[in-house]
């Protein structure tokens, strides 16, 4: 299933983003320390916590916002509570399953 979402940025201009649900899994999951404790201390919660998100179907898009490399929102449940992360994979294996080398969940 591939829909298009709008999405809305500050400066007022609009862009359609194929979105759609798809299975997402990865070989490990990585991130950086102090981003986690940043994200502890804003919500709550960790992101080893999070990264139990995947494997599982998410409804993911692209993210457009300018960042020097590309990154996707997901939206996923979680013991029963829905979450919207963002992403970015850093290495691909040979599958084309994509990881981040930083810490394995």
């Amino acid at each position: 299933m591939l829909t298009t979402s709008r999405a809305s940025y500050l400066d007022g201009s609009i862009a359609s983003v194929p979105s759609g649900l798809v299975w997402r899994e990865f070989d490990r999951i990585g991130f950086d320390p102090s981003k986690n404790d940043e994200v502890l201390a804003a919500r709550g919660f960790d992101l080893a916590f999070i990264s139990h998100i995947f494997p599982a179907f998410v409804l993911e898009r692209e993210d457009t916002r300018p960042y020097p490399e590309t990154r996707y929102q997901a939206i996923g449940e979680l013991l029963g509570n829905i979450y919207v992360l963002v992403y970015t994979c850093l290495l691909y294996t040979s599958n084309g399953a994509c990881f981040t080398p930083h810490h394995q969940r």
